[in-house]
C-alpha cells in the first residue's frame, strides 16, 4: 500500500488533528525517551519545555473527540444509541511542570508520580439508554460502581447518578526497585521524590460545587478546596492521620487499599513488555 509523502495513515490522521503543536515540538518530542520524567525531574531539561509538549497532547485529545464523534454517529446510524449505555472517561491526565500544592511537592511531570490535580481529576461523561436532560454534577464520581450501575441499566433499572461517591482515595505508588533506582541515578537529592504520599477527597456542601482535597507529601500537608482541574483554593493545615483515617475500613485500623509489595516485582520477560509500552 503507498504512503504519500511517506507518511504512514496513522501520521496523516494525528496531524490533521494537531492545531497547536509545530516541527519544533515535534523535534522535541522526538529527542526524548520514551519515560521523559527523569530527563526533566534530573535538570537535563527546562521544565518550561513541557508546556510544548501539552499542545501535543491536546492535539490527541482532539483526534480522541473525533473517534468518539465517529463511534457515536455509527451507534446513532444503526439505530442503536438509544439502547446503549455510553460512558467517557479518562484513567487519568498528565502533568506538563504544574507546581505541588503542598511544600516539597515536586512539579507534576506525566502521571506516575504527582498527586496533582492535572492527572488526577478527569471528567465523567454518561449517557443512558433512551438518553436524558442535560445535568452536571459537581459531587465525588468514580467508575469503581461501573459493574453495578451497568447492571441496572441492563435490568431496566436507571440510577440517578449512579456514579456518585462519598470519597475516593488516591495513594502514590511505593518508590522500589527499577523506579527508584532510575530516581537515585538522574536525582539529587532524591529524597522528596520518595516521600510517601496519600489523598482522600469528600464532598464539601456549600462551597459552590467544590470537593475537599486532604492531602501530604512527607511531613507536609495541606487541604485545599478544588472547584475544577485548574482552579485549587488553599484551605487549611491538616494531620496525616487525617488522610490515613479515609484508608481504613472498620475497627481493625488496618489499611483497606492494598499497596504493592516491594518484594514482588514483574520478573524480566513482563518488564520488558511494559518497557515497549512506555511504563518502564
Amino acid at each position: 500500500m503507498s504512503k504519500p509523502n511517506g507518511r504512514s495513515p496513522d501520521l496523516r490522521a494525528r496531524e490533521a488533528h494537531d492545531c497547536w503543536g509545530d516541527g519544533r515540538v515535534r523535534t522535541l518530542q522526538a529527542d526524548l525517551p520514551i519515560r521523559y520524567e527523569w530527563a526533566f525531574y534530573g535538570g537535563d531539561r527546562p521544565y518550561w519545555q513541557l508546556g510544548a509538549l501539552e499542545s501535543l497532547y491536546d492535539g490527541g485529545i482532539r483526534q480522541a473527540d473525533a473517534v468518539l464523534e465517529h463511534a457515536l454517529k455509527s451507534l446513532r446510524s444503526r439505530g442503536e444509541l438509544g439502547e446503549t449505555l455510553v460512558v467517557v472517561c479518562g484513567d487519568h491526565g498528565d502533568g506538563f511542570g504544574e507546581p505541588g500544592r503542598v511544600p516539597n511537592e515536586p512539579p507534576a511531570v506525566s502521571h506516575v508520580l504527582p498527586r496533582h490535580e492535572e492527572p488526577l481529576h478527569v471528567h465523567l461523561v454518561v449517557r443512558p439508554p433512551g438518553g436524558a436532560t442535560g445535568e452536571r454534577v459537581d459531587e465525588l464520581a468514580a467508575l469503581t460502581r461501573f459493574p453495578a450501575v451497568a447492571r441496572a441499566h441492563a435490568r431496566g433499572d436507571s440510577p440517578l447518578c449512579g456514579f456518585i461517591i462519598n470519597r475516593a482515595l488516591a495513594l502514590k505508588q511505593p518508590v522500589t526497585a527499577d523506579l527508584r533506582k532510575r530516581f537515585e541515578r538522574r536525582c539529587d537529592p532524591v529524597e522528596a521524590y520518595l516521600e510517601p504520599s496519600r489523598a482522600s477527597y469528600e464532598n464539601a456542601p456549600n462551597t459552590s460545587g467544590a470537593v475537599r482535597k486532604h492531602s501530604y507529601w512527607g511531613d507536609r500537608r495541606v487541604t485545599t478546596l478544588v472547584h475544577a482541574p485548574g482552579v485549587v483554593e488553599h484551605h487549611e493545615p491538616v494531620k496525616p492521620e487525617t488522610v490515613d483515617r479515609s484508608f481504613r475500613d472498620g475497627d481493625d485500623g488496618r489499611d483497606s487499599v492494598r499497596e504493592p509489595l516491594a518484594s514482588r516485582q514483574p520478573d524480566a520477560d513482563v518488564e520488558a513488555q511494559l518497557a515497549a509500552l512506555g511504563y518502564y
